[in-house]
């Protein structure tokens, strides 16, 4: 089996930034994963290998480095990489804010060409939001502007050939600049390479209809680029234009993500929300891996027939979030409940008249 299981560790809460939308607002702590508690996770992770239901429906791991920024605790992240840096059943992939290129090259460079399976066994995603965005998104700590010291990390980690991926965040607030951040970051991918992926914040609540006008006016913009770049690449360079992005996570089926403190949960956003709820046990537990188990078996994650019937093939979900505003009863209807932000269904089936507008053009 070639089959992914995503195991994301929690390296720290701390971080050196302060974006505005960030789920860890108010929470950030100096809580760091420690070489103790990494040593049980490799040794889960052997476990893990050896388990029933491993064996029978995987056959490799990622490992999502995540924070905080994670390179924050760069000891114990080198640490955990040294030590399973030539297991070819384990991939990496590094979700970071761009900060520290030269810990990234430190711990990663011995193993940034290899592929298995053909494909990389490291992934970098840095966070940044495209100028004039980022400027008022993504601040230092103490308040400063990331943007360069980001682009110029991204150029580099592209320089030296690193697996690399940009990740961006839109509030409606910034719709207006969508098209600048589109170019912006067009310009710091090598030609006719990478996506423009924001994902419009699910985290915060907005009224109905906010900013939808700027957000429409932006996409008919996005749409004329898209027209150019569709006829020179044979591809999108915007990522919600493409074909089927009406996308269902797989947390907790094929998905789970450990905390500083070993605590497990279906995915990295239950640190942060309904912790209580999510909690699947703890690393310490003698028989984790069957609890790991029985959530997995339990949980069902379905489409809702209100969304089956809906006309819009871009949408993104977060179940956490959705089981965070969810007024259902049992778990799993929570977990599913994908309609309860109608606003963002708003602004996804906006987006959606456009596209579709476009594709009666370029087929």
């Amino acid at each position: 089996m070639n089959k992914f299981y995503d195991i994301f560790i929690n390296m720290t809460r701390d971080c050196n930034f302060r974006c505005i939308y960030c789920y860890e607002e108010g929470k950030y702590n100096h809580d760091y994963l420690s070489e103790k508690n990494a040593q049980k996770i490799l040794e889960f992770i052997k476990e893990l290998k050896n388990s029933n239901f491993f064996i029978k429906e995987y056959g490799i791991i990622r490992i999502t480095f995540f924070g905080g920024e994670p390179l924050l605790n760069k000891k114990v992240l080198k640490y955990i990489v040294e030590e399973t840096k030539n297991d070819n059943s384990l991939y990496y992939s590094l979700i970071t804010n761009g900060s520290k290129i030269e810990d990234i090259i430190e711990i990663f460079d011995s193993i940034k060409n290899i592929k298995l399976r053909n494909i990389p066994k490291l992934h970098i995603q840095v966070s940044y939001d495209g100028y004039p965005i980022n400027v008022k998104t993504r601040p230092s700590l103490d308040g400063k502007d990331t943007s360069q010291l980001v682009k110029d990390s991204i150029k580099k980690l592209f320089e030296y050939n690193y697996n690399t991926s940009i990740k961006s965040t839109i509030t409606p607030d910034n719709f207006k600049y969508l098209p600048d951040a589109y170019e912006d970051i067009e310009s710091i991918y090598p030609q006719g390479y990478g996506t423009y992926f924001p994902t419009i914040d699910y985290y915060n609540e907005y009224p109905m209809g906010y900013k939808i006008e700027d957000l429409n006016a932006s996409m008919v913009k996005l749409a004329a680029k898209e027209t150019s770049y569709f006829k020179k690449y044979h591809r999108f360079f915007f990522s919600w234009f493409e074909n089927n992005n009406n996308r269902i996570c797989s947390a907790g089926k094929d998905m789970i993500a450990i905390d500083t403190n070993l605590d497990v949960y279906p995915c990295h956003g239950a640190y942060f929300e309904d912790s209580n709820d999510h909690l699947i046990g703890n690393l310490n537990d003698t028989n984790i891996l069957d609890e790991i188990n029985y959530h997995k078996n339990n949980l069902n994650i379905y489409t809702p027939k209100i969304c089956q019937n809906c006309s819009t093939n871009i949408c993104y979900k977060c179940n956490i979030i959705k089981y965070k505003y969810s007024k259902k009863n049992t778990y799993n209807e929570r977990w599913n409940d994908y309609s309860n932000q109608p606003w963002l269904c708003n602004y996804y089936k906006s987006v959606n008249k456009v596209k579709l507008a476009l594709y009666k053009i370029l087929f």
